[in-house]
């Protein structure tokens, strides 16, 4: 969300003429804020490229270290993106049942590259491996499932 949001960029109208840093908005004038450099400012996100899942851990993330609205994958204030709580919340459950079982990497030869409509896209399907985990929990879940079944059989056993 933070280095590909689902919306790179969000337009605003200035309903009043005021200042910002020096230069003068007239009313009507258009305003872009992009996510896509935001969330890639050194000020608010050291290593500004790299996945860092640690970097969102309160003792780093606290408000002294990142700013209110340095990070806004779903826009703002009153036009926030009414489904973003859905939306968040679907983006775990997937990455985190996809992410307990396996490990993905692009293939060779492959990169991201986007195609930045009103959502960020990508510009073609990417081929991508899938590296079943060591630690897979629905392997653990079957593996249980499986012992408590012979258990369960071999007292079946014992009974006859």
């Amino acid at each position: 969300m933070r280095l590909y949001p689902p919306v790179w960029a969000i337009g605003r109208e200035v309903v009043g003429e005021f200042e910002l840093r020096g230069f003068s908005l007239p009313k009507g004038a258009q305003l872009v804020a992009s996510q896509w450099v935001v969330h890639r400012d050194p000020r608010w996100f050291p290593n500004p490229e790299a996945f860092d899942p640690g970097r969102w851990l309160p003792e780093r993330a606290g408000p002294d270290r990142i700013p209110r609205y340095a990070y806004f994958p779903f826009g703002l204030g009153p036009r926030i993106c009414i489904g973003n709580h859905f939306a968040t919340m679907e983006a775990v459950l997937v990455l985190a049942t996809i992410g307990q079982r396996f490990h993905l990497e692009l293939c060779p030869g492959q990169r991201l590259d986007f195609d930045p409509a009103i959502t960020l896209r990508p510009k073609r399907h990417h081929r991508m491996r899938l590296h079943r985990r060591s630690t897979d929990a629905g392997a653990t879940l079957e593996r249980g499932r499986d012992e408590r079944a012979q258990v369960l059989a071999d007292g079946a056993s014992m009974r006859s």
